[in-house]
């Protein structure tokens, strides 16, 4: 599998998902959490999707996530942060990218519970 494979993935979910070096990024509608209703951009890498999931998430513009301490720099530059936050149990999931897109809806409700 290829970058592409996550790429087609997110635009046949309806994301208007692009290439950028090793990444994919996509503009995604916060639904959930102290940022619902914003629109930021998502990076993620997975060069072997879907046998893995996407790495951890790039955002930006720079959100911390509460529980920063696994934030870090991202390869995508400086308005970008990398949460390090693997998707758990991916084998015993479909594999899907509906099943990556809630776990990032999971990310972004945890702001609701650490307000």
């Amino acid at each position: 599998m290829a970058l592409i494979d996550l790429q087609q993935a997110l635009q046949a979910a309806g994301h208007d998902a692009e290439i950028s070096g090793q990444f994919v990024v996509f503009p995604f509608l916060v639904p959930v959490g102290v940022h619902a209703g914003a629109t930021v951009r998502i990076g993620l890498t997975g060069a072997d999707f879907p046998i893995n999931p996407p790495g951890g998430v790039h955002v930006s513009p720079r959100i911390i996530h509460p529980g920063g301490s696994a934030d870090h720099a991202s390869g995508l530059g400086a308005d970008w942060v990398y949460w390090s936050r693997p998707y758990p149990d991916w084998a015993s999931s479909r594999r899907s990218i509906g099943d990556y897109l809630a776990f990032l809806r999971q990310l972004f409700a945890l702001f609701a519970a650490a307000a």
